[in-house]
């Protein structure tokens, strides 16, 4: 049996990329805490296609926290400097975003929205049923 799951954060942002039939294709490295060392890291080459690839583009970026289903492929390619490489990732099936990570900006501008609605709320002590 072959199956995968991860859940951790990516490294990079994902590279998208469609091939000559037209279909979509995203390559990302996924870093995953160790269960019993949370300093030590494992970085897992990952690969989806079609409607995950998709989804993986438009809505996932660098240190986003993910779980991913699929699994271990092996293939054989030639790199730049005309040797074969030999590699092992994850072919995903599905995934699912768990948490965004939220930039310095992205939390000052929640903070001045929420201070904008705190401000719109006017409640006496009338107004409470108890």
């Amino acid at each position: 049996m072959n199956n995968v799951n991860l859940t951790g954060r990516l490294r990079n942002d994902p590279e998208f990329m469609k091939s000559q039939q037209n279909v979509s294709i995203v390559n990302f490295i996924i870093a995953v805490q160790r269960k019993y060392n949370k300093e030590e890291v494992d970085f897992f080459r990952c690969c989806a296609y079609k409607a995950a690839a998709d989804y993986i583009n438009q809505y996932i970026k660098k240190g986003d926290k993910i779980a991913i289903e699929g699994r271990l492929q092996s293939r054989t390619y030639e790199n730049k400097d005309k040797k074969i490489t030999n590699i092992v990732e994850v072919l995903v099936d599905s995934v699912e975003l768990i948490s965004k990570v939220r930039n310095q900006q992205q939390i000052a501008k929640e903070y001045e929205e929420y201070k904008e609605f705190e401000n719109t709320i006017d409640v006496s002590p009338d107004d409470l049923p108890f």
